[in-house]
């Protein structure tokens, strides 16, 4: 099954890596296929350093260190669902919300101890898979036609146990190009 944050549909990746459809397929190919779309889609939102599908998701950490009025997180925050610290629910007034991290209000500190604060929060920028720049799904297609053709061998060694694992130091320079507009930190593009 495709995952939350999956870039591309099973049958956009099957068409640009396979150059075949969906019911010439082996239920073995879909299978693999998938957890590749899986893995790259992940690999791609690790690059880029935000999520693209918009889901909640919960973290449970301490405060910052160094500055320790802000409190970072997995970008970018669409807004908080709930906010706990050292068992107390923050009401939204005590904290601001940016693309990147929590700014408490009033000079005050966030906990250090830890696993003291429990955020639920929305991340992400597009509500579906449609809504992704055509720039990132070609990026993520390219990528994953260059790991299926790859050979047995490099393909075996990224899947483990019903995951892919694939780390952004492999990046394919095509794909970089693509992706690298919409790499957080860089000025090109406001998606």
């Amino acid at each position: 099954m495709l995952s939350l944050n999956a870039l591309v549909t099973l049958q956009e990746a099957t068409d640009y890596v396979l150059k075949t459809g969906l019911p010439s397929r082996t239920a073995e190919e879909i299978r693999l296929l998938t957890l590749l779309i899986n893995g790259v889609s992940e690999a791609v939102e690790n690059y880029l350093g935000y999520r693209f599908i918009i889901r909640n998701i919960t973290v449970i950490t301490q405060g910052a260190r160094d500055k320790r009025d802000r409190l970072y997180l997995p970008p970018p925050i669409t807004w908080v669902v709930s906010m706990v610290e050292d068992g107390v629910v923050l009401l939204p007034a005590l904290y601001h919300t940016y693309d990147r991290y929590l700014l408490r209000n009033l000079g005050a500190s966030w906990s250090v101890k830890p696993k003291s604060i429990r955020v639920e929060y929305e991340v992400g920028k597009h509500l579906t898979i449609a809504n992704i720049p055509p720039d990132v799904k070609l990026g993520a297609l390219i990528w994953m036609y260059d790991l299926w053709h790859s050979g047995p061998a490099n393909f075996s060694n990224i899947i483990t146990e019903g995951n892919v694992m694939i780390r952004p130091i492999a990046i394919p320079l095509q794909t970089k190009t693509f992706l690298n507009r919409y790499k957080l930190g860089m000025k090109c593009i406001t998606l």
